[in-house]
């Protein structure tokens, strides 16, 4: 005879929900629960097989992510705004030859602050690695959150490709050294 199943219980040990089964072949147990309020949940669990008794229990703490006011995506999304809208960031609003030149001097400050701190931190003195941390890091900015200012308006994304150009030009360089 088989048999298994579960509790979940909240942090006062207050029975929210239970099932089990007792199917020999094989099956699962499934129960669906609104988390509503609570901060923790516990589920207890058990099975029997060939009457051997076996149980544990899990448990999971419920972090409420509808106002995750303090996150990298909500930074990158605020950032994004402010950048676009009203006064912009420092007073300096995107689109504007002022607002364009302070973003990107944020920017190249932001980059080569990076690529210093991890080159100094992780002891990096080959110039493809170094190289590589500033293209990953302008990739990021152009591509990935699309706030780098573009300086050839006919040509998207010209940073990143005259970046990857580099790489490609250092990588060679190191190799046939």
């Amino acid at each position: 005879m088989s048999s298994y199943g579960f509790t979940l219980v909240n942090s006062s040990g207050f029975v929210l929900n239970s099932t089990s089964g007792s199917v020999s072949a094989g099956s699962s147990v499934a129960v669906n629960h609104s988390t509503g309020n609570l901060s923790y949940i516990r589920m207890n669990y058990f099975w029997v097989i060939n009457n051997s008794y076996q149980n544990g229990s899990v448990n999971w703490i419920i972090v409420d992510t509808s106002a995750s006011g303090w996150s990298l995506s909500n930074l990158f999304t605020d950032l994004t705004l402010y950048l676009t809208q009203g006064d912009g960031l420092f007073g300096l609003r995107r689109g504007t030859s002022d607002g364009d030149f302070s973003l990107a001097i944020i920017i190249f400050i932001i980059i080569f602050g990076f690529a210093g701190i991890m080159s100094y931190q992780y002891g990096l003195t080959s110039s493809g690695a170094i190289v590589f941390i500033i293209f990953s890091a302008v990739l990021f900015f152009d591509v990935g959150l699309g706030i780098m200012p573009n300086p050839i308006g006919a040509v998207p994304h010209f940073i990143t490709f005259f970046m990857a150009i580099a790489l490609v030009g250092v990588i060679i360089k190191e190799a046939m050294s």
